[in-house]
């Protein structure tokens, strides 16, 4: 095909040559004003044939580019050489000891019928095979999921981009493999050009970059892109059809980056956006294990790939969530995208950056493995990374549940409505005594909260005592509340964490000043803190240097004479970060700095129980 084309260039140069020669003979004749009739009728038929070498030229040119493109990238060293993606190999993982193994547990499928929070059988009816809506809760999870993305990259220095949903056929050319054209990608016809409908914001973060001179100093460039993404799934006929794991359109937020070309900046940098995602997916509490892709199963593209797959208890097995690919300087040549200033002259050279990019989020397949992985019994407990976004719903409780048969049935009575009239969001109790569950014990989540309830008049709150580890719980009292350790409850809302019960029963207190009013400045400072003191918590655990570090954290913190929030007393924060520490060490913790000991002191001097009780 190549010698096919170079004879058709060849040709189509010595029609150029002869059309010049007789342009030149013509422009003799008339300058002689001789007859040049015969002469102008040959420099007609010469264009004639040269013009249709022109179109076999561009047919041949065209045939050997799209041979070209499916020669795929050079495949890293490091890549296992195998056809049979059975070979991939383990890179590694995490959360596996601890992963949930229950036998029965309802997959994704019910818990979406179970929760309420979409609706597969009039999306089929509207949108066809792999349809569904979203309602509820559900468009709050998935947003949250969104909101979280794009946050969690924009912290780590990637900018934010929402991308077209369509591209032009040729910009589509320069990034899809041209099999995605026929198996993924849906064509949209109307007036002008054709669009094709984008599969993922990689496509879309390519063509924004093309064409492109990046300056050194400008790279590495790093985008968070988002866009509702389509694909047709022609080549997944039969699998996953039910449920939102694999369907025709979903959201998804995509690390993209473009880096120097020079040694090995590239690969530290896929060493980044894998840790990125792995960072996500352990805030959210999946577990995972890593592996690196064989070379059978590489896109055109990638010099290597990662999956990330996380753990889905109810079949036992791990599901793609992430796919992290180095496609070093592939689609950058494809694109024209370079690295440096333009140059002229013979001894120019191009230098083209190297792309990557790595799955943060498809938002509806990672909430499949969500919904598994933290349901209860009687719902599920949205994970606090989601909350901040979940307009203070914590727990989502059943609607349905599945019967001995398998067949959905209603709950009885229902639940009290999440939304419309006598919904409660956002921890409104009415006027039902709330319970805050804890078991007896020194742990440090535990003494915070009993000391918070018995501090001031907590409004309907009341606090029960639950049986040590290992004993039967009292009736009615949610197998969280054994699984989590302290818990709230108040029939229709469920919070399963130290932190969420703390910020309840702050807010609650009559007249308590130990959580700043919403909105304000000292209340983001103390949510902050309260992230920080799980980082505390698990420095203390670790001893040794570990320890001391936190230690020493904690004295900076606590250096300008104040309390961690900056208010001018005590919040939730001081008391869960004291009652760590004195869990580690005691009241008077060995290598304390003058204010960390200070701070200390007006923690526990502050709250009258702990007073009382150290008397």
């Amino acid at each position: 095909m190549d010698t096919k084309w170079r004879d058709a260039r060849w040709e189509l140069d010595q029609e150029n040559q002869e059309f010049n020669k007789a342009n030149k003979e013509v422009s003799k004749l008339k300058v002689a004003k001789l007859d040049a009739d015969e002469a102008v009728e040959r420099v007609k038929a010469i264009d004639t044939r040269r013009k249709q070498l022109e179109l076999d030229e561009k047919a041949a040119e065209a045939a050997v580019n799209t041979l070209l493109m499916k020669i795929g990238n050079l495949v890293h060293d490091s890549v296992p050489i195998s056809n049979d993606e059975a070979n991939n190999e383990v890179y590694h993982s995490f959360g596996l000891d601890t992963k949930r193994m229950e036998d029965k547990l309802p997959n994704h499928v019910d818990l979406i019928a179970m929760l309420d929070i979409a609706d597969t059988e009039r999306g089929t009816d509207v949108a066809g095979a792999r349809g569904y809506f979203l309602k509820g809760a559900g468009v709050l999870l998935n947003q949250a999921m969104i909101n979280y993305a794009l946050t969690f990259l924009a912290q780590r220095g990637h900018t934010p981009l929402a991308t077209p949903f369509f591209m032009r056929k040729d910009r589509m050319a320069e990034c899809a493999q041209l099999a995605d054209f026929d198996e993924q990608l849906y064509k949209v016809s109307g007036e002008g050009d054709d669009k094709y409908l984008i599969a993922t914001s990689e496509q879309t973060c390519c063509s924004y970059l093309r064409k492109r001179w990046i300056q050194p100093k400008e790279l590495p460039m790093r985008f968070a892109g988002y866009s509702t993404c389509f694909r047709k799934e022609a080549g997944s006929h039969g699998r996953d059809t039910l449920g939102i794991f694999r369907v025709h359109q979903f959201e998804k937020v995509e690390q993209f980056v473009a880096v120097s070309p020079d040694g090995d900046d590239s690969w530290r940098e896929m060493d980044r956006l894998l840790q990125n995602s792995e960072d996500f997916y352990q805030s959210l509490g999946l577990p995972y294990h890593v592996v690196n892709i064989v070379s059978g199963e590489l896109n055109d593209a990638a010099a290597k790939k990662y999956d990330l797959e996380a753990w889905f208890p109810s079949s036992k097995t791990f599901r793609e969530l992430v796919s992290c690919s180095n496609c070093t300087d592939f689609q950058s040549r494809r694109l024209e995208i370079r690295s440096g200033a333009p140059q002229k002259g013979p001894e120019k050279k191009k230098s083209y950056v190297h792309l990557l990019n790595s799955t943060l989020t498809a938002t509806e397949r990672s909430l499949c493995c969500v919904l598994e992985n933290w349901q209860t019994p009687e719902g599920f407990v949205v994970p606090p990374a989601l909350r901040p976004w979940m307009m203070g719903i914590e727990f989502i409780p059943f609607v349905r549940t599945l019967d001995k048969k398998g067949k959905l049935v209603d709950v009885t009575p229902p639940p009290p409505p999440l939304y419309g009239p006598g919904a409660k969001l956002g921890g409104d109790i009415g006027s039902a005594p709330a319970q805050a569950m804890v078991r007896p014990g020194g742990c440090a989540g535990s003494r915070a909260v009993r000391l918070l309830c018995a501090e001031a008049a907590v409004k309907a709150v009341e606090v029960v005592e639950l049986p040590a580890a290992g004993v039967p719980l009292p009736e009615g009292v949610p197998a969280a509340a054994g699984a989590h350790g302290p818990t709230y409850v108040d029939g229709d809302l469920t919070l399963t964490t130290v932190v969420s019960i703390l910020r309840h029963i702050a807010t609650q207190s009559a007249g308590g000043t130990h959580y700043p009013k919403a909105g304000t400045v000292e209340a983001a400072r103390c949510e902050q803190a309260l992230e920080w003191c799980g980082l505390l918590a698990a420095g203390l655990a670790g001893g040794g240097d570990a320890a001391s570090a936190s230690m020493a954290d904690l004295e900076t913190r606590c250096g300008g004479g104040g309390f961690l929030a900056g208010s001018a007393t005590a919040s939730i924060a001081d008391v869960l970060a004291a009652c760590h520490v004195v869990a580690a060490y005691g009241e008077s913790p060995p290598h304390a700095g003058a204010a960390t000991a200070a701070w200390l002191a007006k923690v526990t001097g502050g709250l009258k129980t702990w007073t009382e009780s150290a008397k």
